[in-house]
C-alpha cells in the first residue's frame, strides 16, 4: 500500500494586497483536526500583540494586521500540526503607501494684525483607501527653506484641517505654512500656503486714548487739590 500525507492547512489565497493604514487579513483553512497552529511572517513567529491579531477556529485560522503598515508586507506562513502529520502554506502580503490628496482651501491668506476678524489656514485631505483622516494625524507647521517649525495640532472644521491665528497675531506670524500628515509613521507634507499679516492702521489708537483719559483725570485731580489748598479756614 502507498500512503499519501493528507493536506492539513491551505491558505485562502496566495496574495493579499493592502494599502498602508488599512487592515490586512490572511486566512488559512484547516482541513482536519489540528493540535497546533502557528503563523510566521518574514521569518518571525507572530503572536497577538500590538497591531497583530491571530484567531484559531475549528476549520480555519487567520492573522490580521490592524492597521497594516508597509513594514508588514512580505511572506506569511500558516503552519499546522495534526495527529501524526503537519503541513504549511504561504501567502504573500503586498503593501502599498497610502496616497493622499491634499488641497488648499485658500492661498494666499491675508489677515490684519491684532483684530478679532477670523484668520486661518486650511487644507482638505482625502485618503486613497477611503479611511478617514483625523485631526490627530495632521499638524500645521511654519515652512522656511524646506524645513518645518512651530508645529501645532490642526483643528477640524467643515471638512478642513485648519490652524487659527487669534486676535493677538502679529506681522511676524506671516510666512508659509504646510500641513504635515502622519499615517502609519509616514509623513506627507502639503504644498505651502502663504499667510500675509498686514499692519493694522488703528494699532495703538486705543492705548493712546487710554493714556489721554488717564492724563485728563490726573489734571482734574491736581486742579481739585490746588483749589482745596487755596481755601482759608474761618
Amino acid at each position: 500500500k502507498q500512503w499519501y500525507q493528507r493536506r492539513v492547512a491551505i491558505t485562502a489565497g496566495k496574495e493579499v494586497e493592502f494599502t498602508a493604514g488599512e487592515n490586512a487579513k490572511a486566512e488559512c483553512t484547516l482541513l482536519q483536526p489540528v493540535t497546533e497552529v502557528t503563523w510566521t511572517c518574514n521569518g518571525k513567529k507572530m503572536t497577538s500583540k500590538g497591531n497583530v491579531e491571530i484567531a484559531v477556529k475549528k476549520a480555519y485560522t487567520k492573522i490580521t494586521f490592524k492597521p497594516a503598515g508597509t513594514e508588514d508586507a512580505g511572506t506569511c506562513t500558516c503552519s499546522a500540526k495534526g495527529i501524526g502529520t503537519e503541513d504549511s502554506d504561504d501567502v504573500e502580503l503586498i503593501g502599498g503607501d497610502n496616497e493622499l490628496t491634499i488641497k488648499e482651501v485658500a492661498n494666499p491668506v491675508e489677515c490684519m494684525e491684532k483684530t478679532k476678524k477670523d484668520c486661518r489656514t486650511g487644507w482638505t485631505i482625502e485618503s486613497a483607501n477611503g479611511n478617514k483622516v483625523t485631526s490627530k494625524q495632521v499638524k500645521v507647521c511654519k515652512f522656511n527653506n524646506g524645513k518645518t517649525s512651530s508645529c501645532k495640532p490642526s483643528k477640524s472644521s467643515k471638512g478642513a484641517f485648519e490652524r487659527k491665528f487669534g486676535k493677538k497675531r502679529k506681522i511676524a506670524h506671516g510666512g508659509e505654512y504646510v500641513a504635515v500628515v502622519t499615517i502609519d509613521g509616514v509623513e506627507t507634507v502639503s504644498d505651502p500656503i502663504t499667510l500675509n499679516i498686514i499692519a493694522n492702521p488703528d494699532k495703538g489708537k486705543g492705548n493712546n486714548k487710554d493714556k489721554e483719559d488717564k492724563k485728563d483725570k490726573e489734571d482734574k485731580k491736581e486742579k481739585s487739590t490746588d483749589c482745596d489748598s487755596a481755601l482759608i479756614p474761618l
